[in-house]
């Protein structure tokens, strides 16, 4: 609003600064949490290969009665569980996935917050600085000094100027030069 303070503009820069380290600190744990989800498949397919020969050498023991319905049972489940743990890995990446690109997606929109944010705190700056010099009429310090400068002899409104705006020039520089290069005395 209107009536905002320094203060207040400062603590919306810090705001969306923190979001943006938020957001990227999240997006490097999905990074790290995909990259290991991935690298346990190999495992976990391995383990599924071997589940799956257990399972299928217990069934074959089991109806030449060389093993009891219990340890069949196991050795199901065991396949089972194996299987299931894959399965719910490779989902887990998936979603990994999206809430990566999902980040990714909006990032660019959390940066922009941090420099609307950041610009708006400058133009508050800006405008606090053109309102000081306005109230304390700088544009008749400015004139008094030139006057000093004539009576001491001189020097030319122009060197008196890139005194005053010794950078180089913008084109806004060079109008306000324009605008004011017919002082009278």
């Amino acid at each position: 609003g209107m009536g905002d303070t320094l203060k207040e503009f400062g603590q919306r820069v810090l705001k969306a600064r923190a979001a943006l380290e938020e957001h990227t600190a999240r997006q490097a744990t999905l990074e790290a949490r995909h990259s290991a989800l991935q690298a346990s498949i190999p495992e976990l397919e391995a383990a599924v290969k071997k589940a799956e020969g257990v399972k299928v050498r217990a069934l074959d023991a089991f109806v030449v009665d060389a093993l009891d319905e219990v340890s069949l049972t196991r050795a199901r489940a065991e396949e089972e569980q194996v299987k299931r743990r894959l399965l719910e890995t490779i989902e887990l990446i998936d979603a990994t996935g999206r809430a990566k690109e999902l980040g990714r997606e909006e990032l660019p929109k959390v940066q922009a917050e941090l420099g609307n944010r950041e610009r708006d705190l400058a133009g508050f700056k800006r405008d606090e600085i053109v309102e000081k010099i306005r109230g304390n009429g700088v544009g008749d310090l400015v004139r008094r000094a030139w006057v000093l400068q004539l009576d001491a002899g001189g020097g030319s409104w122009d060197g008196f100027l890139r005194g005053i705006f010794p950078n180089p020039s913008t084109g806004e520089i060079e109008e306000l030069r324009q605008e004011m290069s017919a002082p009278t005395k």
